[in-house]
């Protein structure tokens, strides 16, 4: 016994079959506006790498300024 699908065309009502073509429709357009979003990604993650680069330099010369003060600081103790 064969299973029958109610997929099948011949077995969909016309509405039913509009109202599946509207949201393939508006998949389609939601897909394209989601990829047109993704595209836009690539340029917007280099930005935040550039900044978090920058920011990471900036803290590691304080961190190296810091150090130097430190020692200056333990240089001042020892001697006085």
């Amino acid at each position: 016994m064969e299973k029958k699908s109610f997929d099948h065309p011949s077995i969909v009502s016309p509405k039913e079959t509009l109202d599946r073509l509207a949201g393939m429709v508006a998949l389609r357009a939601n897909t394209f506006e989601e990829i047109e979003k993704l595209s836009l990604l690539p340029e917007e993650l280099k930005r935040h790498d550039s900044f978090t680069t920058s920011m990471i330099n900036e803290m590691d010369e304080e961190r190296k300024r810091l150090k130097e003060r430190a020692g200056d600081w333990a240089e001042e103790m020892a001697e006085g």
